[in-house]
């Protein structure tokens, strides 16, 4: 019997907590402001909505949104793992104020609890130097560790490009900076019982440590043997390098994929996964014996970030919804094709600043319209494409408090709840019956704005006693 709370239909149900709405939210708002009026490449003027929460593309305020595991979006038998991107800077007063402060531990618990719930396995934190202020440090990995050892997660750590600005490096002392980094960690994590190890190359478990953006910006002033030759000693972790032609860096040990940095050229599939299947994927494929971690994406948009020229005015529409299952279904598709994967990860989990989220949710354009009880039937309408909804629910309450499932249906069926033949139900009783559509993995759930009350037996004869629907719903904080 699967049952929830009357709040959880209407609760943010993400990790933020129940703060995190426009009220507390004053720094972001006026941000917003900045961006009215930005367009991207193709001429698209996108209208801000200061009741929103993202400054990126105002889809993802505090919604309610389907726990649905995403590794139901790959195949069952798949071995790989699913790991998740974070930033975890806010709470600093260098950017916006968003309601809560990641750097808390018990909003990092609540945060890793929600990963594991939505079937992740590996928490990416980035890491910019072990004493940066305020962000990206050790201090900030090891309240990670911890809340990631209580969830059951694992993670592992990102070395950012930007440790080498943080460190004051130079040409000179690249190499030195890199060692000393990756060491560094190694000593502080690899021991660690959350942090992630991997044993396909050569049958040895070893921890992963993974390079974001630094073979690009050392160039010709790292000897990769060099690096190798001083690490190995440390755990000798896996080192994973960036994008697809990380896997072509001597020593590499494999490589990860984020995004285009042109997303948005002319000729290209709208959902961006064209950079997956005409680059990172094809490396995968040439380079099988190595890890591949793939990636994927709701959107994002960097029309609207505070820094446009960092973000080169990229821009993934979210389709409502159909970026994130595109890309999804094409890592799904490649796996299936006999490839190996043996990561996918999702970039990110929070930022907002940055132009891409998916902690609050991805908005989809499913609407909910139940009719009113007809004899014993309930008959719902569905607008939008039906194709971000896992299935239809049907939910009753005794009490006002708790609700129990008492059927399900699936889009593409007719669209009724037959209220003698409910297979949930099995205590008669006088219930508030409510109309759910239930989402894709991290889509946005849907409710019907009627409710009904309705006497309910075990052996048929649903009687309505209520005289029809009381007060809509709100699907929102």
């Amino acid at each position: 019997m699967t049952t929830k709370l009357v709040s959880d239909f209407t609760a943010h149900n993400v990790s933020t907590p129940l703060n995190y709405n426009a009220t507390t939210y004053p720094a972001q708002t006026g941000t917003q402001a900045l961006f009215t009026g930005k367009t991207n490449r193709h001429g698209t003027v996108f209208a801000i909505d200061k009741t929103l929460m993202d400054d990126s593309q105002n889809a993802a305020s505090p919604m309610v949104i389907s726990k649905e595991s995403v590794r139901n979006l790959m195949p069952a038998d798949w071995p790989g793992r699913i790991a998740m991107h974070a930033q975890v800077w806010w709470g600093l007063s260098s950017h916006p104020n968003i309601g809560f402060n990641d750097q808390d531990a018990a909003t990092m618990q609540a945060i890793c609890n929600d990963i594991k719930v939505r079937g992740y396995d590996v928490f990416i934190p980035d890491w910019y130097h072990p004493t940066k202020s305020t962000v990206a440090n050790d201090t900030t990995v090891d309240v990670i560790a911890t809340a990631c050892q209580s969830a059951g997660l694992k993670f592992m750590v990102m070395i950012d490009q930007q440790y080498f600005d943080a460190q004051r490096s130079t040409r000179a002392t690249y190499q030195a900076d890199l060692i000393f980094a990756i060491n560094h960690l190694m000593g502080r994590y690899a021991s660690h019982p959350a942090y992630e190890h991997n044993s396909r190359i050569g049958g040895v478990s070893r921890p992963l440590i993974l390079l974001w953006g630094i073979a690009s910006r050392v160039g010709p002033n790292v000897d990769w043997n060099v690096v190798r030759s001083a690490v190995a000693p440390h755990s000798n972790p896996l080192i994973i390098q960036y994008q697809a032609s990380g896997f072509g860096v001597t020593q590499s040990d494999g490589a990860l994929a984020w995004l285009d940095t042109n997303a948005d050229s002319a000729g290209k599939p709208v959902s961006g996964v064209s950079y997956l299947t005409g680059s990172f994927l094809q490396a995968c494929t040439a380079n099988q014996s190595k890890i591949c971690i793939s990636s994927v994406t709701k959107g994002f948009n960097g029309t609207l970030t505070r820094n446009v020229s960092w973000s080169l005015n990229k821009y993934l529409d979210q389709q409502d919804g159909f970026t994130w299952l595109d890309w999804w279904a094409t890592n799904r598709a490649y796996v299936a094709g006999g490839k190996h994967l043996d990561y996918v990860a999702t970039i990110t989990l929070d930022d907002f600043q940055e132009g891409s989220a998916v902690q609050c949710g991805i908005r989809t354009a499913v609407k909910i319209n139940a009719g009113p009880v007809a004899g014993n039937v309930i008959t719902f309408s569905v607008t939008g494409d039906e194709r971000t909804m896992r299935q239809y629910n049907l939910w009753g309450s005794l009490d006002g408090v708790t609700v129990t499932l008492l059927a399900s249906v699936l889009p593409g069926a007719t669209k009724q709840f037959d209220l003698t033949n409910l297979p949930g139900l099995v205590t008669p009783g006088t219930y508030t019956l409510y109309v759910e559509g239930q989402g894709m993995p991290s889509l946005e759930n849907q409710m019907a704005p009627q409710t009904f009350i309705q006497r309910l037996s075990l052996f048929g004869g649903g009687t309505g006693i209520g005289g029809g629907p009381t007060q809509p719903m709100e699907t929102g904080p």
